[in-house]
C-alpha cells in the first residue's frame, strides 16, 4: 500500500524511470523525453524537480552504486549496472570520477575496476 502511495508522487516515478533508464542506455543515451515517458510525467515536471539531467544523475547515481552493492538482486541486473559504470567511465571519466569521489565511493569503484581488469584482462 504504502509502495503504490509512493509510487502516485511524481518525484519517485521520475526517480525510478531516470535510475532505470541510465543503467540500460547510459548517461549519454538517456534523454529527458524518455524518462518523462517512462514515469508519465510532463518533461516540465522534471525540470521542475531537477533543474538538468546532470542535476537528476547526481540525484540517482548513489542508488545506483547502492544496487550494484545489493547481492540479492540478481547477476543480471548487477551486471547492468557494472557495464554502465564502465561505459561512462569510458566516455565521461572525468564527471563520472568527480561524482563517485564527491558521493565518498571513488575507493570502491576503483578497487572494482581493478577486479574486473584482472579477471577479464
Amino acid at each position: 500500500m504504502l509502495r503504490n502511495i509512493l509510487q502516485q508522487n511524481p518525484e519517485n516515478r521520475i526517480l525510478d524511470s531516470a535510475k532505470k533508464l541510465f543503467i540500460l542506455n547510459g548517461f549519454y543515451g538517456t534523454t529527458i523525453y524518455q524518462i518523462a515517458k517512462d514515469a508519465e510525467v510532463s518533461k516540465t515536471s522534471i525540470h521542475y524537480y531537477y533543474r538538468s539531467k546532470m542535476k537528476l544523475f547526481e540525484r540517482v547515481f548513489p542508488g545506483i552504486i547502492q544496487d550494484f552493492k545489493n547481492i540479492e538482486l540478481g547477476k543480471k541486473y548487477r551486471l547492468q549496472i557494472l557495464i554502465f559504470l564502465l561505459s561512462e567511465l569510458s566516455t565521461n571519466e572525468e564527471s563520472l570520477l568527480r561524482l563517485l569521489k564527491r558521493k565518498n565511493q571513488i575507493d570502491w569503484f576503483k578497487g572494482l575496476y581493478e577486479d574486473v581488469l584482472n579477471k577479464f584482462i
